[in-house]
């Protein structure tokens, strides 16, 4: 995006309530540089780890809660996850 676009975009975005800037967000999708910060090992709230191998089950641990998720869930669905499920 230009400078412009970004500009326009984030007008858009503070005029929407929380529903509509949570959809705005999920149709701008991700560029590489937010989602490489987003997964960056120092700065993620999120870690991973496989603890049922046969069942390919992996457990994620958040740092609080709320957590920003969307990179990890974004990461394991391409990474070839059926589903994604949050429990707490």
């Amino acid at each position: 995006m230009s400078d412009e676009e970004r500009e326009r975009w984030l007008t858009h975005w503070r005029s929407l309530d929380r529903a509509g800037k949570a959809q705005a967000e999920a149709d701008l999708g991700w560029t590489m540089v937010d989602w490489l910060a987003a997964v960056d090992r120092d700065s993620r709230a999120w870690w991973w780890w496989a603890t049922n191998a046969q069942a390919a089950t992996l457990d994620v641990l958040v740092d609080g809660w709320p957590a920003p998720l969307a990179s990890a869930e974004w990461m394991l669905l391409a990474s070839g996850a059926s589903t994604v499920q949050q429990e707490s």
